[in-house]
């Protein structure tokens, strides 16, 4: 499936489940992350069939490069079983199991970017919409206009991203002593 249907549904399981810093970062890095390795076979097939064909989905799935590495296969799952049981649900072992299914989903049955994955993109996209408008309701009784929500919401994330920047200033303020 496309990398942003790994992504809505990995940020699903983190606004349903109310995940943690670390349990999202478990959860991105197997359930979104492991399709980095496609960038890995990206310099061999532009060598192989030119820079006009980069983009093009046919020709790559066509090609015989191999795009996924031991990650996208079942048997890593001795690997990634193990390394699952420190976290609430075993979840980076259920959203990898989730990855893989739903390329092979899209392997087997639909093809790339099909109608099926953008109708699960937008179930998707409203379950999301969903969860975060019963977080706003739960805050207590204020306007519940369409209007006051995304308000809302457009202050909890510029909350969040400026007290990322303000960290930031923070560590910039304090470099590192030089050496002499």
């Amino acid at each position: 499936m496309l990398a942003t249907t790994h992504l809505l549904f990995v940020i699903l399981v983190i606004l349903w489940l109310n995940l943690d810093r670390y349990e999202i970062l478990a959860v991105l890095t197997f359930g979104v992350f492991i399709d980095l390795d496609h960038l890995l076979a990206l310099p061999g097939y532009v060598a192989q069939t030119g820079l006009a064909n980069a983009l093009n989905p046919d020709a790559a799935m066509t090609s015989g490069v191999v795009w996924k590495s031991i990650l996208h296969n079942p048997m890593c799952a001795v690997v990634i079983g193990p390394l699952s049981l420190g976290f609430r649900y075993a979840l980076p072992f259920v959203v990898w199991g989730a990855h893989l299914f739903m390329d092979w989903v899209q392997m087997t049955y639909l093809g790339v970017a099909s109608p099926t994955e953008m109708a699960l993109c937008a179930l998707m996209l409203a379950a999301i919409g969903h969860l975060e408008h019963q977080k706003y309701a739960a805050i207590g009784p204020r306007p519940r206009s369409l209007m006051t929500f995304f308000s809302w919401e457009k202050g909890r994330v510029l909350g969040t991203l400026k007290s990322g920047l303000s960290l930031a200033r923070k560590a910039l303020r304090y470099p590192m002593p030089r050496a002499t």
